[in-house]
């Protein structure tokens, strides 16, 4: 969702407002340099933030509400909750930062593509 966000951010800010990106960097930086050069590394630590969260949630909410739960057996839907959290974040990484040596557009639309298949 974060990735997406910004995606969406960059797309507004290289089309719609060209000079906004003049005026956010003070130089005569592309929106894609300025992205890689501000954004990027933000981006990315706020996904791997938020992943972490999730699975932090549902481990709590896996272990305060064992007792009601037990009855129900959710074990294999939260390890299954657990592994596409866990994929979804992981596969990221290799993509981006893996021996693929693919450009930012690609490792967007093919992360998007397995995010699709997996869910």
């Amino acid at each position: 969702m974060v990735i997406t966000a910004t995606r969406l951010l960059t797309t507004f800010l290289q089309s719609s407002a060209p000079s906004l990106c003049y005026w956010a960097s003070k130089s005569c930086m592309s929106c894609t340099e300025l992205y890689e050069v501000n954004i990027h590394l933000a981006a990315a630590a706020v996904n791997f933030i938020l992943c972490s969260f999730a699975l932090a949630f549902v481990f709590t909410f896996e272990h305060t509400f064992d007792e009601y739960l037990r009855q129900i057996g959710p074990f294999w839907k939260f390890w299954g909750v657990k592994g596409v959290v866990s994929v979804t974040y992981f596969q990221w990484v290799v993509l981006s930062y893996g021996p693929f040596n693919l450009e930012d557009k690609r490792i967007y639309l093919l992360h998007c593509l397995l995010m699709t298949l997996e869910m």
